[in-house]
């Protein structure tokens, strides 16, 4: 079984660090401690990865976060990302642009959910958006995501997204539809992934 914690995104110009987001305290509860993170920012682009990398590293010392927590960005290279993902117990999907995510090595991995199977796996946004099935985009695009998560997202909700949401209601196989708002998120636990369409 994979626990998928679905985020909502965060509002258009915040800083976006993992230990910060509402979902951070339910990984940790339910990955307990000591725990090996994987942090992959295939949402943004690769030159800016260090950075935000080392933005996330200094937040976590700077909040006293419980010993034992070890985070190591994940690598755009195929072999180097699916060891990364074998000896991770925790996969957090930074949030971004959905049609970066789409293009990257990580939603490129054959066997992604294989390699995900039995981890906790929070993503936020646009990574919540490739692990669906469906997903409306914030251009109010409905798109095609990888699936792992049999359901419909929509992220960054709010009242005036009502259309967004009755058509990605109605697009597609009847699958749950979580119209999540900015900071909300969504625990769901699935026991068989299914395969990956692409």
């Amino acid at each position: 079984m994979t626990t998928y914690l679905l985020h909502g995104g965060i509002p258009v110009g915040s800083q976006q660090l993992l230990a910060g987001l509402t979902y951070w305290p339910e990984v940790l509860r339910r990955a307990g401690t000591p725990v090996g993170v994987l942090y992959v920012l295939a949402a943004i682009p690769p030159e800016r990865w260090a950075g935000e990398f080392e933005r996330n590293l200094a937040f976590l010392a700077e909040r006293g976060e419980p010993g034992g927590v070890t985070l190591e960005l994940a690598s755009a290279d195929p072999p180097e990302l699916t060891a990364q993902l074998g000896r991770s117990q925790v996969v957090c999907l930074r949030g971004g642009t959905f049609g970066v995510v789409r293009q990257s090595t990580f939603a490129k991995l054959p066997n992604l959910g294989e390699l995900l199977r039995g981890k906790v796996v929070a993503a936020s946004s646009a990574g919540a958006y490739i692990l669906a099935r469906y997903c409306c985009t914030s251009q109010g695009t409905i798109a095609e995501g990888l699936g792992l998560v049999p359901c419909k997202v929509l992220a960054h909700y709010h009242d005036g997204r009502a259309a967004d949401l009755e058509a990605l209601r109605r697009h597609g196989a009847e699958l749950p539809v979580y119209a999540l708002r900015e900071d909300e998120y969504v625990t769901l636990e699935v026991v068989v992934q299914p395969l990956v369409q692409r």
